[in-house]
């Protein structure tokens, strides 16, 4: 079967954000947000819900990113390790002690050369982080993924100022996904690359084209 091609990015304030080991603060509506380790100690840790991720049940991931926008500033050298939540359709963290309270997928890859202030950065491959979550029992396509980054062991002082939904000119992340679909999954559907609310279509990251109809021209 022909491989297709799932664009997402960030839809709403509440899809992305942090929450900070020391204070147990929370934070969903600030216009970048800190991912590593900050000059404090403490643990930053950044969420990004993709919605409607239009992706088969058990379909092969055959690649995978997640690109930020790295809004300001990098301090150091940032250790993350990437994940998912470990559930089939992911509601919105909430709050601190809901972030630490969330199963994350087994798999993990890890994210240690944001290097490049001012510029997108593309993670590492992390197709197996999103094969574990499609190939759950209670996966079904249009279902959300929330991805989690945590400091991964970096010293004090290492960390990423990321932008967010809530900036001004709103700095979005992306998810995109490679994948081939089941061999019972029918055919036509899922064998191009598609874009709709939420999700994007572009030639590069600063020409991102949107419509409220679900169309892209």
């Amino acid at each position: 079967r022909p491989m297709a091609v799932e664009t997402v990015q960030i839809a709403a304030s509440a899809d992305d954000g942090r929450w900070v080991s020391i204070g147990a603060v929370f934070f969903n509506t600030e216009d970048v947000i800190v991912a590593g380790r900050y000059s404090d100690g403490s643990l930053q840790n950044i969420f990004y819900r993709f919605l409607a991720v239009d992706i088969p049940q058990n379909s092969h991931i055959d690649s995978a990113t997640i690109t930020l926008p790295i809004a300001e500033d990098v301090v150091g050298t940032p250790l993350l390790k990437i994940k998912a939540v470990a559930e089939n359709n992911s509601a919105a963290i909430s709050s601190a002690a809901d972030g630490d309270a969330r199963a994350l997928t087994t798999a993990g890859v890890d994210w240690d050369d944001i290097t490049t202030p001012q510029a997108p950065d593309a993670s590492p491959d992390i197709a197996a982080v999103i094969q574990e979550v499609v190939g759950r029992a209670g996966w079904a396509p249009n279902n959300a993924i929330q991805i989690i980054i945590k400091d991964d062991g970096a010293a004090v002082n290492n960390w990423a100022r990321v932008g967010t939904f809530d900036d001004a000119s709103p700095q979005l992340a992306i998810l995109t996904v490679t994948y081939t679909a089941p061999d019972n999954h029918g055919s036509g559907r899922h064998d191009i690359k598609r874009a709709r609310t939420g999700a994007i279509a572009a030639s590069s990251y600063g020409d991102i084209k949107r419509s409220s109809y679900g169309l892209v021209r």
